[in-house]
């Protein structure tokens, strides 16, 4: 797991491209060692465990940060650099900030999973005449009967059957 690959800490080290004269000529083992050391920091004063897709913006930040000092470090075989030196000033950047997130002024958060989850659940149906209102009980009543159309329910046991109405003077069906 790592927060920033060795390609991603070369375009940090060489942002036009020309690794020649810099840091990011050394090789691979050399880039991922500086990246885990960084790595290792950042989490001792985050105390979060991030994954690879849910690390926030300022710790790859902060990995990159340390990591380009550590393997500048590692270029220069121990020479010291100047303290108004960029990778000096933003490696003094990232150890203020990493204080910061460890007296608890800066938050660091993995963000939310956003992805939909998942559900079997169905949906619900509301219906307004069946819901309780300002403290009544709810309606026992459907928006339209079969009265509204002009039907009635006759039968006996087991037979029931839906017909014309004879009283209601509805005679509508006939034309469909």
């Amino acid at each position: 797991m790592t927060f920033i690959t060795t390609t991603q800490l070369r375009d940090a080290l060489a942002p036009d491209g020309n690794v020649v004269g810099t840091a990011a000529e050394l090789g691979e083992g050399q880039l991922t060692d500086a990246i885990n050391e960084a790595q290792n920091k950042v989490s001792a004063y985050v105390g979060d465990t991030f994954t690879d897709t849910n690390a926030p913006a300022l710790v790859r930040d902060l990995v990159t940060a340390l990591s380009i000092y550590y393997v500048t470090f590692r270029y220069r075989k121990g020479k010291p650099l100047s303290q108004y030196h960029p990778v000096v000033l933003r490696y003094a950047d990232a150890l203020l900030t990493l204080k910061d997130i460890l007296d608890g002024n800066i938050s660091v958060t993995p963000p939310l999973d956003t992805s939909p989850t998942p559900t079997t659940d169905r949906p619900s149906l509301f219906n307004p005449l069946n819901q309780v209102t300002r403290g009544r009980a709810p309606q026992t009543t459907s928006m339209f009967g079969i009265s509204d159309f002009g039907l009635q329910v006759s039968g006996g046991q087991g037979t029931v059957t839906v017909e014309e109405s004879r009283d209601s003077g509805y005679s509508g069906l006939d034309e469909y």
